[in-house]
């Protein structure tokens, strides 16, 4: 049987707003077996060192100069907080095929587990720390088990006109994707709820897709350097000289 981050990764065939819908389906239901919608863990920071495929952390866990280290990215710069509680729950994740999308998702830990009316969000950055790897494009949703919400999340890029947008009536809840061209190793980002009516949003996910970062200059052969260029000329001229005088 495939794996959650095997299904995913197959999402990556069908498209960027479908891995990410994928994803969170599977967060929201609790496919991926870490109790999203049990009541948020009281312990500190887990799975935030160098090298692993996860992180979880409370919102009160984040303090001046926070960082956390999933794959090949490192989440930091976390600020500007606008709604938020202490028992919110960051889960960070790399899934998909060859590691190629990340994503950071936010259980409500107040209000029974929901962001009720009002706004949240925070600013933070994601930064390419090894590999060669580059992020392209990212996305965003929010999810809810309850009937009649009416909200809007909001993914914004610091720096580029491109912003992702997704609402209650989009498709999976789930926004399309906005490309970053050319690709970058470091972005800034402002996410942001809005939780216009309803009982409440029960989780909101931001992702990101990755590809690897190929230098121009590897991507096509260099170019025939001048002396070589000159040596190959001489030879084919003296070899139709020879055919000439053959003949």
């Amino acid at each position: 049987m495939a794996s959650p981050l095997q299904r995913l990764g197959s999402g990556l065939q069908t498209g960027f707003r479908s891995a990410l819908g994928s994803a969170l389906v599977a967060i929201s239901s609790g496919a991926l077996g870490l109790g999203f919608l049990s009541a948020p863990a009281s312990a500190a920071v887990t799975g935030c060192a160098q090298g692993g495929s996860s992180g979880q952390f409370l919102y009160s866990d984040i303090t001046a100069g926070f960082t956390c280290y999933v794959g090949d990215k490192v989440y930091s710069d976390f600020s500007n907080a606008n709604g938020m509680s202490a028992n919110d729950t960051f889960s960070l994740f790399q899934g998909g095929v060859n590691g190629q999308i990340h994503s950071l998702s936010v259980q409500g830990g107040s209000s029974g587990g929901y962001f009720t009316p009002g706004i949240y969000g925070f600013d933070y950055k994601v930064t390419v720390w090894q590999g060669n790897q580059a992020i392209q494009k990212y996305s965003t949703g929010a999810t809810t088990n309850v009937p009649g919400v009416d909200w809007q999340k909001d993914l914004i890029s610091t720096g580029t006109p491109n912003y992702a947008t997704a609402t209650s009536n989009s498709a999976g809840g789930t926004s399309g994707s906005s490309l970053f061209s050319p690709l970058v190793t470091s972005a800034d980002f402002t996410t942001k709820l809005t939780v216009n009516s309803g009982d409440g949003v029960t989780q909101f996910t931001d992702a990101i897709i990755q590809k690897e970062n190929i230098p121009p200059s590897a991507a096509a052969p260099a170019p025939l350097p001048l002396l070589g260029a000159t040596a190959a000329f001489g030879i084919s001229r003296r070899m139709r000289r020879r055919i000439r005088q053959a003949a």
